[in-house]
């Protein structure tokens, strides 16, 4: 596998993880409105029930359901505040992992050129013993013919030893 069909991996790789994540928060973004609409709907259907029945006591208890919804709406506050911390929190991972991802790519690239550069030594020794393999066996055909050529001199014996 080439550099550039690795990159082209490792970009797609990124874009889908991205791509999931984005998805993932608009998910979770659009539940949360609707557990928001659901809950606004539940405390204002509380709140005219209440209201019908306690109509001739308003008066008096005027400012106890003022505390009351005072409180739930505190309590709305803080369960919402609650809830985009954790989405916050689940995004800060996200990026978090994306950096590690980042860096180990780095690194895998670094190793990756590195050995690019070990197999192109390796080749070029190899190639250099090419080199000198023909050139020996250059000179071992050249002697043989030479001794062949000075017969009653020299005589080749092949044995079977």
């Amino acid at each position: 596998m080439d550099d550039n069909q690795l990159t082209a991996i490792l970009t797609s790789f990124k874009a889908d993880l991205i791509e999931a994540v984005d998805h993932k928060s608009a998910v979770r973004e659009r539940k949360m409105q609707q557990e928001l609409v659901n809950f606004k709907e539940e405390i204002i259907e509380a709140f005219d029930h209440k209201t019908a029945l306690l109509e001739g006591k308003i008066q008096d208890f005027k400012e106890e359901i003022i505390e009351a919804f005072d409180h739930r709406i505190g309590l709305s506050e803080e369960r919402f505040q609650h809830s985009i911390d954790l989405l916050v929190e689940g995004q800060q991972t996200q990026v978090e992992r994306m950096d590690r991802n980042d860096v180990r790519l780095d690194g895998i690239e670094e190793k990756v050129l590195g050995l690019d550069l070990k197999i192109i030594a390796l080749d070029s020794k190899v190639t250099s013993l090419d080199v000198k393999l023909e050139s020996v066996a250059s000179d071992l055909k050249l002697h043989r013919r030479d001794t062949e050529a000075h017969h009653g001199v020299y005589r080749v014996k092949e044995s079977e030893a």
